[in-house]
């Protein structure tokens, strides 16, 4: 009697083990599903990429209109007038 309740403890755990796999499978493709409509809904977007030092590349996905706005005012300089002193 004990080895057909073992027998029916590893078959029955055995379904669980593969459904829960399974599950999970599933869980992994829908989130990356997800992953890739979220990163294809911004294609319309200008994007430009630079690469870094360190190899990363950084990706603007802002629209052309908030990208190309100025920062600095024009009353704001970057220059200074330079005097060498002796």
């Amino acid at each position: 009697m004990f080895i057909i309740k073992f027998i029916l403890f590893l078959f029955l755990f055995g379904i669980i083990a593969v459904v829960a796999t399974v599950v999970r499978v599933w869980w992994s493709v829908r989130k990356m599903q997800d992953k890739i409509r979220r990163g294809t809904e911004g294609m319309n977007q200008q994007t430009t990429g630079h690469a870094t030092s360190e190899g990363d590349i950084l990706t603007d996905t802002r629209d052309p209109e908030r990208a190309n706005r100025k920062i600095i005012d024009d009353d704001e300089g970057e220059y200074v007038d330079y005097v060498e002193e002796k």
